[in-house]
């Protein structure tokens, strides 16, 4: 069995407790054009419904910039949506260890987990969230986009007159519901919510409930195609032998991922697959403390 664990270069500064200011997350150009190959005549449809939409200001909100799949998502989206003319921003909300820990037991306990959230937290949760929404410039914004539960709170603080989306990437169908109680106040003041499947949709929010499935951007660093020189390299770096067979899994290190199903398997096949390899390949977050 192998263990591969790839890790993203990170910021130090991004770790300490003692927080630091909101980062503006800034993005390299992608034209849609570079799609065209794979996607052929659909771009048009793309520029002719973004028309009527050039010079929208939109921001995006959440709570890192690097591991995970909203920050992989977003910096595919967003110069995307740059190239049909909108004029789109990220920011990262500013947050400290101890808050992440909490919004971790948050997360984990909306996708049903039995967890304990004292008053304590919850005032440490709301406190992040007010001042997040103090510093940042939601104003300029026509519709401003949340993503995921640790910045969710941020329009219940604001008194700006926007369009605020939630955009939950999560599971939520059977919640822990002594916790989602007190957090679905928190979203009063959406205009829209997006889930990936209609299966999420919370009773309380359905009205304004849209399924937004996620995507794959086939010209990510994650899908491109790898010199074969490349790919020695880093089988070597691992003692992996690519001349036997292989069973991969890509995700977090995340209890709601999985991995020990991946193990299982791993288990059964290689009873029928003579020298298998196991690889769980990973990426770090910094909003996640359980991956640490």
């Amino acid at each position: 069995m192998v263990f591969f664990s790839c890790i993203e270069k990170i910021d130090p500064n991004l770790l300490k407790d003692e927080g630091g200011s909101e980062v503006i997350v800034e993005l390299g150009e992608k034209k849609l054009d570079d799609y065209r190959k794979i996607v052929g005549d659909e771009l048009e449809e793309l520029h002719e419904l973004a028309k009527d939409l050039k010079g929208l200001r939109i921001l995006h909100i959440n709570s890192t910039s690097f591991g995970g799949g909203v920050a992989e998502l977003l910096k595919s989206i967003i110069p995307m949506m740059k190239s049909l003319g909108l004029d789109v921003r990220w920011e990262v909300m500013e947050a400290n260890g101890e808050f992440f820990q909490i919004t971790k037991k948050i997360h984990n306990a909306l996708q049903g987990g039995e967890i304990e959230i004292d008053e304590k937290e919850w005032e440490l949760y709301e406190k992040v969230n007010r001042e997040n929404a103090r510093k940042m410039d939601l104003g300029s914004a026509d519709v401003v986009i949340v993503h995921d539960p640790q910045p969710a709170a941020i329009p219940s603080f604001s008194k700006i007159d926007t369009t605020f989306v939630w955009r939950c990437h999560i599971d939520m169908s059977s919640p822990n519901m002594k916790v989602w109680k007190r957090f679905k106040d928190y979203l009063s003041k959406y205009d829209l919510m997006l889930f990936h499947m209609e299966e999420y949709f919370r009773e309380e929010f359905k009205s304004i409930s849209l399924p937004f499935p996620p995507s794959i951007d086939p010209l990510s660093p994650k899908n491109m195609e790898l010199e074969e020189d490349f790919i020695s390299s880093v089988a070597r770096r691992f003692n992996v032998d690519p001349s036997r067979p292989i069973l991969t899994v890509v995700a977090r290190f995340d209890p709601w991922k999985d991995l020990n199903a991946a193990i299982d398997v791993y288990r059964k096949v290689k009873n029928y697959v003579k020298d298998l390899q196991l690889l769980i390949v990973s990426v770090m977050a910094s909003d996640d403390p359980e991956g640490w």
